[in-house]
């Protein structure tokens, strides 16, 4: 179905608002970790998501049966369970990987890393859904890869550990490819909403009996209103940046949203030189942007669908 220009208009708009979202957590995130871990940041926060919509969605069912007689599940028809099952199943590790990647890099790194998800969605798509590329998307591949080689080894010589921190945001950008697919794949059964809603209960039970298991170092919960304050900010910008990136993709492919959040490595580093001093020598920033525009490239890569019935995902 063709598109009209004031949905790809609005599209956008939610997307470069999604950016900002999405640039401001990472720096919530790490300023959260000097509290709590990084297991009992993402607790904390997918439960403030289910607390949040649980109370929306309340308020939402009561105007309702105020303003009609619909019965109490005519509004939930049948939901695809395996798909939502794997969105949580992505959504909650590509979380766990991102917030401990913070503790173990630099906010900047772990961004530009996180942001190889353009990569992921497109070597996806020819490993498992038939997809080919072209030159211009093997060119963005290899200069994508010398430049996380760049950026990696600039600070693998004096502090090994950064090296990890580097895979782990790697990782979770594997995870939110996945993420990004299957979303597009349930889109025409779910509002945003309710996806966010299920994704948000199921990775926090998951995480419950995680912690259960496992434990954490340090505290569960906040013990000071300021660190309430920002797990509640987390919260609400998971949700609206979430929303927003879901509704996006009823207009845009996952590749082209992946790569509009490009931006978001941009805002953040300058935000973590703002806020926490981090230096950027200029290898780094040279690194960065090879890293972005390999990713941009790979992007643009033309990409042939050869099975007719996976249109969707282009």
């Amino acid at each position: 179905m063709r598109k009209t220009q004031r949905e790809v208009v609005i599209a956008y708009i939610g997307l470069l608002l999604a950016v900002a979202a999405t640039a401001c957590t990472p720096i919530l995130i790490r300023i959260s970790e000097g509290a709590m871990s990084p297991f009992a940041t993402i607790f904390n926060r997918v439960w403030i998501v289910v607390l949040i919509l649980g109370l929306w969605n309340l308020g939402s069912f009561l105007k309702s049966q105020l303003t009609s007689s619909r019965p109490l599940g005519a509004g939930f028809g049948s939901r695809p369970p395996l798909l939502l099952l794997g969105l949580i199943c992505t959504a909650l590790p590509c979380q766990l990987f991102w917030a401990w990647s913070l503790t173990k890099t630099s906010v900047a790194n772990s961004e530009v890393l996180h942001s190889f998800t353009p990569v992921f969605t497109t070597l996806i798509g020819w490993l498992f859904l038939q997809q080919s590329f072209d030159r211009l998307f093997l060119l963005g591949i290899l200069i994508t890869v010398g430049g996380s080689i760049l950026l990696v080894g600039n600070d693998y010589s004096t502090a090994p550990e950064k090296l990890i921190g580097d895979a782990l945001a790697l990782i979770s950008a594997l995870f939110w490819a996945l993420y990004l697919i299957l979303s597009k794949r349930i889109q025409s059964q779910m509002e945003p909403i309710e996806i966010v809603g299920y994704i948000s209960f199921g990775s926090a039970i998951l995480m419950s009996i995680l912690l259960y298991f496992i434990g954490t170092d340090g505290p569960i919960f906040p013990d000071s209103l300021n660190d309430w304050l920002i797990e509640f900010v987390l919260g609400a910008l998971s949700i609206l940046s979430q929303v927003l990136i879901l509704r996006s993709m009823k207009v845009f492919s996952p590749g082209l949203v992946a790569t509009v959040l490009l931006l978001n490595p941009i805002v953040t580093a300058l935000l973590a030189y703002l806020i926490f001093s981090e230096f950027l020598s200029f290898l780094d920033c040279l690194a960065m942007f090879i890293v972005i525009t390999g990713i941009y490239l790979t992007s643009l890569g033309k990409v042939k669908q050869k099975n007719r019935h996976l249109s969707e995902l282009d």
